[in-house]
C-alpha cells in the first residue's frame, strides 16, 4: 500500500485527463491483464507442466502461441499509453511498463538464438528464459496494481476499487498456487507411449526432463 500512496501523491501535480481518455485507461488495462495475468503465466505454465507430466507431446506449440499473442496485444498496450497517456513517464508505472516492454521483445529473439538440444549452454539458456519470463511476469503483476492505483486517482468512483483489488489479488494467488501445486504433480499416469514418439521428439523430453 505504500507504493500506491507515493504513485498517488506523485500524480498530484498533474491535471486529470479528459474524460474520454477513459476508454482508452481501460483498453490499456485489459490489454495488459490480458497479456501478464492470463497468456504468459498460461505460457509458462505449459513448460512447467511439460516437464512433469509429459502427457503434453505440443506443448512447445502452445507455449510459442500464448506467449507470441500475449507479445502482442501487450506491446498494443503500450503503444496506447505512450500515445494518448502524456504523464505515462513520469510516473513508476509507466517506468516498469517500458522495461518490461523491453524484456517482452527481448524473449522472443532470446527464444529464436537458443543453443541446440544437448549442447553445453542449453541449461544456462533455460534458466535465463525461464528467470527472465519469471521476472517479466511479476513485475507485470506489480505494474497492474499500481495501474489500478492510478485509475482510481484519476477517475475516483468509477468502479468498485476495492473488489477490483481483491479480485485481481485473489487470481494472482490462484496462479501462484497453480504454478508451485506444478512441482507435486504426479508423473506416473503422465507418461508418454514412447513407441509413439518419434526420435527427437522423444530424445527432446529426455533432455528437458534432466535439465
Amino acid at each position: 500500500m505504500a507504493a500506491f500512496e507515493a504513485v498517488s501523491s506523485s500524480l498530484q501535480m498533474f491535471d486529470p485527463p479528459p474524460a474520454g481518455d477513459i476508454l482508452w485507461y481501460k483498453a490499456h488495462g485489459f490489454l495488459m491483464w490480458l497479456s501478464f495475468s492470463v497468456l504468459f503465466p498460461l505460457g509458462v505454465m505449459g513448460v512447467r507442466y511439460s516437464r512433469i507430466c509429459k502427457k503434453l507431446e505440443y506443448w512447445f506449440q502452445y507455449h510459442w502461441l500464448l506467449q507470441s499473442t500475449g507479445v502482442l496485444l501487450s506491446t498494443v498496450g503500450l503503444s496506447i499509453a505512450l500515445r494518448r497517456f502524456e504523464n505515462c513517464k513520469n510516473t513508476t508505472h509507466g517506468t516498469i511498463g517500458v522495461a518490461l516492454a523491453f524484456i517482452v521483445l527481448i524473449q522472443p529473439v532470446f527464444a529464436v538464438f537458443r543453443p541446440a538440444l544437448g549442447a553445453q549452454l542449453r541449461p544456462y539458456w533455460a534458466f535465463s528464459h525461464w528467470f527472465l519470463g519469471t521476472v517479466t511476469v511479476v513485475l507485470g503483476w506489480v505494474n497492474i496494481f499500481q495501474g489500478l492505483d492510478l485509475y482510481f486517482v484519476d477517475w475516483p468512483g468509477s468502479g468498485p476499487q476495492t473488489l477490483l483489488f481483491w479480485v485481481f489479488s485473489a487470481q494472482v494467488s490462484l496462479l501462484v498456487f497453480c504454478y508451485l501445486v506444478m512441482v507435486r504433480c504426479p508423473d506416473s499416469d503422465c507418461e508418454y507411449d514412447k513407441t509413439k514418439l518419434s526420435k527427437p521428439l522423444l530424445e527432446k523430453h529426455q533432455f528437458m526432463a534432466k535439465v
